[in-house]
């Protein structure tokens, strides 16, 4: 262990000039490596045209389907109704309790689901 040096400590020490030439030379070499792998020019740089507000805004809209409103103002109605029946008490326009609404939500699900299977 101890015929091992740090680098530093020989750089920095005055006593063995050809090592610390030999050190120097070394780590320059190293460092104008790893320098040149660093910034190598990409040889087929591409360009890309950015689109347009509108034309993220069409892709955006598509990207959902048509009847998702539709389908989401249906369940929503559902469970409601579901809500009102079971619960008459709760009024879902007020109720901020996220605790309460997944318990409705978790307690919908399950009678939906067993009304399918019955019929």
């Amino acid at each position: 262990m101890s015929s091992f040096k740090k680098a530093s400590k020989l750089l920095n020490s005055s006593n063995d000039t050809t090592t610390i030439n030999e050190l120097k030379r070394r780590l320059t070499h190293l460092e104008n490596n790893q320098l040149s792998e660093i910034h190598k020019p990409s040889p087929n740089k591409e360009t890309f045209d950015r689109p347009c507000i509108e034309t993220l805004q069409k892709y955006v809209s598509s990207a959902k389907p048509k009847n998702t409103n539709k389908n989401t103002r249906l369940w929503v109605s559902k469970f409601e109704s579901f809500v009102n029946n079971t619960q008459p008490n709760i009024d879902l326009m007020t109720l901020y309790d996220k605790k309460a609404i997944a318990m409705l939500l978790c307690e919908f699900i399950i009678v939906i689901q067993t009304k399918d299977k019955k019929e």
